[in-house]
């Protein structure tokens, strides 16, 4: 979903650091990967900021995808849901 352009923000529902820390530092790292640092930043910091400022969603930045899937097959994500492939 993520390499996809499918995914807004990653966050955590970690509700104890000790016994099980959000590990949102990982998620980053892996979202750079496939997104690119960019858009990585808007998942874990941009857009749940805006959020927190009870900001409307249009004053977010769009989503980009830095390695998109092949155009002429839209992704498993996509075809389940019936979004076009972008």
């Amino acid at each position: 979903m993520l390499s996809e352009g499918l995914v807004s923000i990653l966050a955590t529902d970690a509700h104890n650091t000790k016994s099980r820390p959000p590990l949102l530092a990982e998620a980053h790292d892996l979202a750079c990967t496939r997104v690119g640092s960019e858009e990585a930043g808007h998942l874990v910091r941009t857009r749940p900021a805006l959020i927190l400022q009870n900001e409307p969603p249009e004053s977010a930045p769009q989503i980009s995808v830095q390695f998109p899937v092949d155009s002429r097959e839209p992704g498993f994500w996509r075809r389940l849901f019936g979004a076009s492939a972008q």
